[in-house]
């Protein structure tokens, strides 16, 4: 019957709505929510270093070896941006590369994993008239 229509519409209607007024609190409070500075984690050169960030330096070297970790690098991204880093680290096996990030995490420092994009294969190398 309509009246049975019109009441079952005015029933889905309500529960619609009642989800969109739920969803926007749970979208207006993610949001809200703001992330860390990640300066204290020496993204950012100028920045005072941790104690534990200044011993970084050694450790990596010592888990890569001195002629697979740089220091203080100008680095220009791709596509945006650019600053200094303060390691660029080249693990030679997965064993370097899993105890050179355990390091990190241990210093609490930023850490910006670039597998590819690195010319190092020539995957981003133009090719031909290209």
């Amino acid at each position: 019957s309509p009246w049975t229509r019109r009441v079952g519409f005015a029933a889905w209607t309500g529960g619609a709505l009642a989800c969109g007024y739920g969803t926007r609190k749970a979208d207006d409070e993610q949001r809200a929510r703001t992330l860390p500075s990640g300066f204290r984690a020496c993204c950012e050169s100028g920045i005072q270093l941790t104690p534990a960030q200044e011993a970084l330096k050694p450790k990596l070297v010592e888990i890569v070896g001195a002629a697979n970790v740089s220091f203080a690098v100008d680095q220009h991204g791709a596509r945006l941006g650019a600053g200094e880093a303060y390691a660029l680290v080249k693990p030679v096996t997965l064993q370097h590369a899993v105890d050179a990030l355990q390091a990190c995490v241990d210093a609490d420092a930023c850490v910006i994993p670039q597998g590819a994009n690195t010319g190092l294969t020539g995957g981003s190398v133009p090719r031909g008239e290209a």
